[in-house]
């Protein structure tokens, strides 16, 4: 795959410094907001860091409000998404259910560990199953939904 031009790089983390640095300031009461009710609702930290694998197969740690009890992961994580699991606190279902979770990550975006624009960092333990092996967790994939509901996974 060819790699984009300098200009359109440089012009890309051009709009994500700008976009995340501006979106920090405006939600700062927010975060604010979220981090005191976190704080007086649930015990524990505020954050929940998990690592990821991003551009070219580094890792980082993808930073989000924690919405689960302390050790959900404790049996390793949880690949599936189930709605109203007893791991979820109740604050949390809140901050999952309008995606303010995600809004730390904002601070992602202006380390660079991540984009605006791009694939979504998956985790180590997500793998995509193929008919004649396994893809590398350190290749990201690239999941296709046909419309007969057909995936396809490859490599990009």
């Amino acid at each position: 795959m060819k790699k984009p031009a300098l200009f359109h790089r440089f012009i890309k983390r051009l709009f994500d410094l700008l976009l995340s640095l501006t979106g920090i300031v405006l939600i700062s009461p927010i975060f604010i907001l979220v981090l005191l009710l976190q704080w007086c609702t649930t015990p524990g930290t505020a954050f929940f860091r998990q690592e990821r694998i991003g551009k070219d197969g580094k890792p980082f740690h993808i930073i989000k409000f924690r919405t689960m009890e302390l050790d959900a992961e404790s049996e390793g994580p949880q690949l599936v998404n189930i709605q109203n699991s007893s791991r979820f606190t109740r604050f949390g279902q809140f901050l999952r259910k309008h995606h303010l979770d995600e809004l730390p990550q904002l601070w992602n975006v202006l380390i660079g560990d991540m984009s605006f624009v791009g694939y979504r960092p998956k985790t180590k333990d997500m793998r995509c199953f193929l008919p004649l092996g396994l893809v590398s967790p350190l290749k990201p994939p690239f999941i296709m939904v046909t419309p007969t509901l057909w995936i396809k996974c490859c490599v990009v």
